[in-house]
């Protein structure tokens, strides 16, 4: 049966892009070929290690998930061995709560992110429809009101003046 596995690689960072990525294809391809299904590929890129390995203070990393019978793995890891460009590597077994769990989490993020997604829509939708019927509306008649006036009394006259 089936089981759910990860390999996290540092690649040699030294390699230039389609290096890296032939050996990323054949990793791939080994693991396929193994009877194996992946899954996921987490690529981080070069990132700085937490000490140097083979005189090397960069590495590239790569993440797999994949399924495959337990069997099989001793002969990934063979292959992991025998290349010389991956610097270190490890090989996790995922319990199946783990993978239940990590799959019910993604899960709820989609329909999270659909659900706010959908709410943005209708709030763009709702906001144009109003600016439309605002435009179409006809503007009622302005009534004027008369103001009452208010008289003004005379400035007083100065005495001085007379």
């Amino acid at each position: 049966m089936a089981k759910d596995y990860e390999v996290g690689v540092i690649i040699n960072p030294s390699l230039d892009d389609e290096q890296i990525q032939a050996v990323v294809q054949r990793l791939t391809k080994t693991i396929t070929d193994q009877g194996g299904v992946i899954t996921k590929v987490n690529t981080w890129g070069k990132r700085r290690l937490a000490y140097p390995i083979k005189r090397n203070i960069d590495g590239y990393y790569l993440f797999m998930d994949f399924q495959t019978d337990s069997d099989k793995i001793a002969e990934i890891e063979r292959y992991i061995h025998v290349q010389e460009a991956i610097l270190r590597h490890i090989i996790l077994f995922h319990d199946t709560k783990v993978v239940a769990y990590r799959q019910k989490r993604e899960e709820d993020a989609k329909a999270r992110d659909l659900a706010q997604a959908n709410a943005a829509r209708e709030a763009a939708a709702a906001a144009a429809a109003a600016a439309v019927a605002a435009a179409n509306a006809t503007p009622e008649p302005v009534q004027e009101t008369a103001e009452a006036e208010t008289e003004v009394e005379p400035a007083a006259v100065d005495s001085a003046t007379e």
